[in-house]
């Protein structure tokens, strides 16, 4: 029967079936055939396991499969004999108290004895799986998908911030423990050096990645930025005004170390991209002895990857959320370096978990004005260089992006901050009718005049604390130490008195801060 369907309806039925059913497909596949191959070989999936590996190596070895494989996926995170939960299953039913006493299961389901027994499987296939050369194993991988476009690394891990990519969870039953395997994302880029890509997709992947991606080119960091070497996607005045860069210096040494970039086999693929997605977590090591040459390291590697990219139509950042201590300024050369390059066909943009300075921003806002269309906002640090300053401030940053930009949709997200006397945080959660988070996105993207919409500042609970009578500072661990984060300090009348959390026409999910 599925031999009649459209190709159109077998994408929609891949999108939707399950586990189970994409292995009765396949099944119906080999038995008769049918036209379900294209689309289920066109994304394959592989973990650090032995019989992942050799599952994906089967399909290689197919010249009738293999053309079809656009997309390749690594799910990294290992299970570990030390995990909490099956360890204790194992202490409770399966050791016996006294010798000769037998094992009590009676309480034990089906279904978990079926979870312990794939528990089992992966980590021995895990086990047998790093007595391989990993790099090895992918660059044999990667040479016999001859259409390979797309690469995506995943850490299969629980993150209540996003939903899990439990690909190792659905095989085992659980989620697999955090993976602390090094350099997973550079070791696939590496092993598809002879392929075109087109997308890139890392997400919850380490700095030593981009060190590594860029050591070989013998990229060396100097403390002035000459003019002479300054390169044409790097467009932003408010950045190259200020004397943010003095200490940590964001380029390379000479002339040459750009030309060994713009000749290496690096640039030319970075050039072919049009989609690139990041996510770094952790940003800054907290142990490092030299942080200042850990982060100028890190933010050389970050530069040379976003200059040579300099084709994207769709750039995603994402550096985790705004964490409670205090050294997070640590990140504002590395957010200052996205804000010093220009893509001229970016039409999407993510950034979350950004410090930077106002204007800087703003700045790269009004570069990218032209393409621009999609955004994504989360997270996001206003901070001043020094005390001579202007203070930053949110409601500005809000208006100048309505005016600035024109987009057709917008999602913002998070915690936005000036550590000083704004703070909001923006629940993804709330979908009720009035909410903060659409009133602000229909705001960045409404095309009518301020004068005819209603204005920002009109929003009682966006009123900044700084227009009452008497201004309160807010320290910065009690800013972003609240246990619930469902609170709005500027929840404020337009006569700087304060509104009753049970004013009808406030989100009750904000609560008013209280000293």
């Amino acid at each position: 029967m599925t031999t009649v369907l459209p190709v159109e309806l077998l994408s929609l039925i891949c999108r939707f079936a399950g586990r189970d059913e994409l292995k009765a497909l396949r099944l119906t596949n080999h038995a008769f055939a049918v036209p379900a191959t294209e689309l289920l070989f066109r994304q394959i999936h592989v973990s650090p396991n032995s019989y992942s590996f050799d599952r994906a190596h089967d399909v290689v070895a197919s010249q009738k499969l293999s053309k079809y494989v656009r997309s390749l996926v690594y799910h990294f995170g290992m299970l570990g004999d030390y995990y909490a939960g099956f360890d204790a299953f194992k202490h409770e039913y399966f050791a016996a108290r006294k010798p000769g006493e037998k094992r009590d299961l009676s309480e034990v389901t089906a279904e978990v004895l079926w979870c312990y027994n794939c528990w089992l499987e992966e980590i021995d296939a895990q086990r047998t799986f790093e007595l391989r050369d990993e790099r090895e194993e992918l660059q044999r991988l990667c040479a016999g998908l001859p259409n390979l476009e797309t690469v995506k690394t995943l850490l299969d891990d629980i993150d209540s911030l996003d939903d899990p990519q439990d690909y190792i969870g659905k095989r085992t039953g659980m989620f697999a423990a955090e993976d602390h395997g090094e350099a997973r994302f550079a070791k696939t880029f590496d092993a598809t050096v002879s392929r075109s890509l087109r997308d890139i997709s890392a997400r919850s992947i380490q700095w030593l990645d981009l060190l590594e991606m860029v050591e070989a080119l013998d990229l060396n960091v100097s403390h002035t930025y000459g003019d002479s070497f300054r390169k044409a996607n790097y467009r932003n005045e408010a950045l190259e005004q200020s004397q943010l860069l003095d200490k940590y210096y964001i380029g390379l040494r000479d002339a040459s170390a750009w030309h060994r970039l713009e000749e290496s086999s690096l640039w030319s693929r970075l050039q072919r991209l049009r989609f690139l997605e990041l996510g770094i977590y952790n940003p800054v090591n907290e142990q490092a002895v030299d942080e200042d040459g850990y982060i100028r390291d890190h933010t050389n590697a970050l530069d040379v990857i976003l200059h040579a990219s300099s084709n994207l139509e769709i750039l995603k950042l994402d550096f985790d959320e705004l964490p409670f201590e205090s050294h997070y300024e640590s990140m504002l050369p590395i957010s200052s370096t996205i804000c010093r390059h220009f893509w001229q066909n970016l039409r999407e943009l993510k950034l979350e978990a950004i410090c930077v300075t106002e204007n800087v921003l703003l700045e790269f806002f009004r570069q990218h004005t032209a393409s621009l269309k999609i955004l994504q906002l989360g997270d996001v640090e206003l901070t001043q260089l020094d005390d001579t300053d202007q203070k930053p401030n949110l409601l500005r940053l809000f208006r100048g992006m309505k005016d600035t930009l024109k987009l057709t949709s917008c999602t913002i997200t998070g915690n936005f901050t000036n550590r000083v006397d704004q703070s909001w945080y923006v629940d993804t959660e709330v979908e009720q009718a009035g909410c903060f988070r659409d009133q602000l996105q229909n705001f960045l993207c409404s095309t009518r005049n301020t004068e005819t919409y209603r204005d920002i500042a009109t929003w009682p609970f966006l009123i900044d604390v700084t227009s009452s009578q008497e201004s309160h500072t807010f320290h910065e661990f009690d800013q972003l130490c609240d246990d619930s984060w469902y609170w709005c300090p500027e929840l404020l009348g337009a006569d700087g008195s304060e509104i009753s959390s049970e004013t009808s026409d406030i989100p009750q999910f904000f609560h008013h801060w209280e000293d």
